[in-house]
């Protein structure tokens, strides 16, 4: 969700809690923030950009709540949390940021945009629905 859909659901509440156990809205200074229990996220400033944070708990909620509030996709392999970018995948990392697109600056900076397919979904592996 980008900042203007989220600033919408809010409309003028510091908080409010969104379908979805444990999961909260609310402002933070002139971001808004996801919470799953006690941990913010996915944070998203008034540019778009999301900064995202599992808190150490990397549960398959987690990862869902961060795939539906954020536009990065990720996934997980042989235990570890993986990010689709336009050049491949990378490790995920609590405190990342991703752009609308839900590509990191440093992958874009790689990749030439008009002739890869960088749609975050066209990069999710096969095994990332079977859990």
């Amino acid at each position: 969700m980008t900042y203007l859909e989220l600033t919408q659901v809010l409309r003028n509440r510091d908080e409010r809690k969104p379908s979805g156990v444990a999961t909260t809205l609310r402002r933070v200074g002139d971001a808004i923030a996801i919470r799953y229990h006690d941990t913010d996220v996915v944070t998203v400033s008034a540019d778009d950009t999301y900064t995202l944070d599992s808190g150490g708990w990397r549960t398959v909620t987690t990862k869902a709540r961060i795939n539906e509030y954020s536009p990065a996709r990720l996934y997980q392999q042989k235990g570890v949390w993986y990010l689709s970018t336009p050049t491949g995948r990378i490790p995920f990392a609590d405190g990342m940021a991703v752009d609308s697109d839900g590509i990191p600056p440093e992958a874009m900076a790689k990749c030439q945009v008009d002739t890869v397919d960088w749609r975050p979904d066209a990069m999710i592996p096969e095994d990332y629905y079977a859990g």
